[in-house]
């Protein structure tokens, strides 16, 4: 069996689960201590845990479906992110 649960290869005549790598097409970033402000035009984006004490900042992304069935099942989403500037917990530069 597959990751999604066909037999892989077998007789179901299924489909094994596919892989998909999509596109941004939106992102920005809101801030707890300004919410009515727009942030869509920023080069670079501010997460802010409400742990740090500071006003929350949380970063939305926005991606292109398009390319997926319309009956497509998601079974799992890996998103990976990577800080530039700034401090990522853990201090390895992965969010």
């Amino acid at each position: 069996m597959d990751a999604c649960g066909f037999c892989a290869g077998g007789t179901t005549n299924r489909n094994p689960c596919g892989v998909a790598t999509l596109g941004v097409v939106a992102d920005t970033w809101v801030s707890q201590a300004s919410p009515a402000s727009n942030y869509g035009t920023d080069t670079s984006m501010q997460v802010v845990p409400p742990w740090s004490g500071a006003p929350a900042g949380n970063v939305l992304v926005k991606f292109d479906l398009s390319s997926l069935p319309a009956n497509a099942v998601i079974r799992s989403v890996t998103l990976t992110a990577t800080a530039s500037t700034g401090f990522a917990y853990g201090g390895d530069g992965n969010v």
